[in-house]
């Protein structure tokens, strides 16, 4: 974010030393600028007299909004906490997650809080999401995870939490926390028809480019990066059956600013 443009002439990169010539832009596909939301579902008593109804509705119109490139999983909490769909673009999948919701007992915020922010550890580029749709309290004393554990794993996640109370009193204090920390705030049923757009602006502003490698020994292979003076690394393990075969990626600069995507294309 706030980067200048990139060009072409900014790039480079090497296989085993091989350079990679001229990088190619690609522009257009949407898949480059999109956000990971987290919808997490308070399913206890306490949503009980049409409030986990308001729930679905609110996430499902937050659904309609979202770029179809945009990943979305859904998890639960009553006395368990539950991971009902995981990271996807597949809007059926999610949509069939978040109508088969059953109110549970009691509420296990803290272990729900704690296993929706972990959902963020796998490398995921984008924008950063979490709503948090519930009443709003821990109780039943069913949390493994303590307040402030879960507190401190929101905010590891980078991600940005949105909070949508569905009754007036809650855990104001706890909440705050949540949304303070992360630049996200508390929201109205109302504001949930404007959200999308909001949740487009996590999403930092992207380019891709290409490069055309050539045909590979099997081995392990040094690949590294160049882009306007910053530089990564990684690791391919080839085999060569037929066709070029990419085992595995070991990403060895995971805190660099950018993203490399390797794919094997018959020519």
């Amino acid at each position: 974010p706030g980067a200048s443009a990139l060009t072409a002439q900014d790039l480079s990169a090497t296989i085993a030393g091989i350079d990679l010539g001229t990088a190619t832009p690609i522009d257009g596909d949407g898949s480059s600028s999109t956000t990971s939301l987290v919808l997490m579902f308070e399913t206890s008593s306490g949503m009980g007299f049409g409030r986990l109804e308001q729930a679905q509705v609110a996430a499902l119109a937050i659904i309609d909004q979202l770029n179809p490139f945009d990943r979305i999983a859904v998890v639960t909490f009553d006395d368990q906490t539950q991971v009902l769909s995981g990271f996807t673009t597949n809007r059926t999948d999610t949509r069939t997650a978040i109508d088969s919701l059953q109110l549970g007992s009691t509420a296990a915020l803290y272990d729900g809080v704690d296993s929706a922010a972990h959902l963020f550890d796998q490398s995921i580029p984008g924008g950063k999401a979490l709503l948090i749709l519930g009443a709003g309290w821990d109780f039943g004393a069913v949390s493994t995870v303590g307040r402030d554990e879960s507190a401190a794993a929101a905010r590891l996640s980078e991600s940005t939490v949105f909070w949508l109370p569905l009754r007036v009193e809650f855990d104001t204090a706890y909440f705050n926390e949540l949304t303070t920390n992360s630049g996200g705030r508390q929201l109205t049923l109302p504001e949930i028809d404007s959200l999308g757009p909001e949740l487009a602006t996590l999403a930092p502003e992207s380019q891709t480019f290409r490069f055309q490698s050539p045909v590979l020994p099997a081995g392990s292979l040094p690949l590294v990066v160049t882009a306007d003076a910053q530089t990564t690394a990684t690791v391919l393990n080839v085999t060569n059956e037929g066709l070029l075969q990419i085992d595995s990626i070991n990403q060895t600069a995971p805190d660099q600013p950018f993203v490399l995507s390797l794919n094997s294309v018959a020519s």
